[in-house]
């Protein structure tokens, strides 16, 4: 099997995009965050559903992530776009890791599993939205 030049571009573009991807899902994960936070305190949203809420804000991160990742990659949107929200998964749990302690358990594993196929399946279907929007340009 004769690998061409045209293979390592495709692996370079897309190592690229799902870098730009992550980096993309990151920024608005925060921008959610901090719309949650000020809803928080103007006491539009309860303490108590403050959980549920930044796993919604992930989940959109990851939307955007993988929406970002296959629209700048132009194929492979499904596999493109749940590989970027996996890696935005491992990049926010690297960073609980740095800024709390972990206890590790059933209830912890439950949450880490709901994300991960979250995540995965939001990258899933923004990739597909991704690759199939036309470009205007």
């Amino acid at each position: 099997m004769k690998i061409t030049n045209n293979a390592f571009n495709d692996i370079n573009n897309g190592s690229y995009s799902i870098i730009y991807g992550v980096v993309f899902g990151i920024i608005v994960t925060i921008l959610f965050s901090m719309i949650s936070a000020l809803l928080l305190q103007y006491s539009i949203i309860s303490t108590s559903s403050m959980k549920i809420v930044s796993i919604i804000n992930l989940f959109i991160g990851g939307f955007f992530c993988g929406y970002i990742t296959a629209k700048k990659n132009k194929h492979n949107g499904m596999y493109i776009g749940m590989l970027s929200g996996i890696f935005l998964l491992f990049f926010v749990i690297s960073l609980g890791l740095l800024f709390q302690t972990v206890s590790f358990g059933l209830i912890n594993l439950s949450l880490f599993l709901v994300k991960f196929f979250g995540l995965a399946l939001m990258g899933s279907i923004a990739g597909i939205i991704g690759v199939n929007t036309i470009n205007n340009r």
